[in-house]
């Protein structure tokens, strides 16, 4: 139940919400670092990618920034290269979300944040745990402030451990 309070002073009536994302707790700098650094210091991960942006427009919705799902390059898939020129951008199977490395398994628990997958045993889910995290946490907005402030609205942004290329792109 929230608080319906505010300095100890009652709120009452309804509170209304445009939007399903609605403000989140904003994790630090270390936190970002910590969970990149997870999926990149895997021995197999090349790079880590994503993208974020403000609508201009959503249909009368509020426009809200959002970040888009996390993708890795791995050893495996930068061998579908087709050529030396590094394009960051462009999917030809070389970037992988988690949807592509889930383990063999089943989602539990109610739709929300209580529904979580649970992979069959034996399989090792590292790659997929790490990225999970750190997509999730981008997901649900939790590096929003950090994200604009570093990068801009909009960009996509490609990192590795020596650094990070951003660049500002066309939306919807």
């Amino acid at each position: 139940m929230a608080d319906n309070t505010l300095a100890g002073r009652p709120i009452e009536g309804d509170r209304s919400w445009f939007s399903d994302k609605r403000v989140v707790e904003q994790w630090d700098e270390s936190k970002f670092v910590e969970l990149l650094d997870a999926v990149l210091d895997l021995p197999s991960v090349r790079a880590v990618r994503w993208e974020g942006s403000t609508p201009y427009f959503n249909d009368g919705d509020p426009c809200i920034f959002s970040i888009y799902g996390a993708q890795v390059q791995t050893d495996e898939s930068a061998a579908n290269e087709v050529d030396e020129d590094e394009d960051y951008w462009e999917d030809d199977g070389r970037w992988i979300d988690t949807y592509d490395i889930r383990p063999k398994g089943e989602w539990v628990g109610t739709y929300g944040v209580d529904r979580k997958f649970v992979a069959e045993p034996g399989q090792d889910t590292t790659l997929y745990d790490a990225l999970e995290e750190f997509s999730s946490a981008l997901n649900k907005g939790h590096f929003d402030n950090l994200v604009i402030s570093a990068f801009g609205d909009p960009a996509r942004v490609v990192a590795t451990k020596g650094g990070f290329v951003t660049e500002t792109f066309e939306h919807d």
